[in-house]
């Protein structure tokens, strides 16, 4: 499983069912843990999950379909937007992070290099760069 928390101490939990798909639970603070919820995708890695650059929401990315990166985002911290593609044929599962006001993904691409792209608006929905390989 991979687990994020939110500034507002909201805890999302997420991991990958026998069916390759993703599935989240969260718990809000001092709160119970609420049902598992099934987001979809065909997924082959690991769950990467990370606040959002405000901190108030979590981002998810993972290795899908033909080894292409994917997000999905909780803009209202309940609701999950639809799984938008990141692109890349990429080696590894994912790493992402909030760096200041942007996020950032991390994977090794096919030749071995560790490659990022960034999102600067912080939300994984809009405003991602390409990938770029680490010097």
């Amino acid at each position: 499983p991979s687990v994020a928390a939110t500034a507002g101490g909201v805890l999302t939990v997420a991991g990958i069912g026998g069916n390759h798909a993703m599935y989240v639970k969260t718990r809000s603070a001092g709160g119970a843990w609420s049902g598992w919820r099934l987001l979809g995708g065909s997924i082959n890695s690991d769950v990467a999950l990370s606040p959002t650059a405000d901190g108030t929401k979590v981002v998810a990315v993972v290795r899908g379909g033909q080894n292409g990166y994917y997000s999905v985002f909780n803009p209202d911290g309940t609701g999950w937007t639809g799984w938008r593609s990141l692109g890349g044929s990429l080696a590894s599962g994912p790493a992402v992070t909030r760096n200041g006001a942007a996020l950032e993904v991390f994977v090794i691409g096919g030749d071995g290099r560790i490659y990022r792209r960034t999102a600067t608006n912080g939300t994984a929905v809009t405003g991602w760069g390409g990938w770029g390989a680490l010097p």
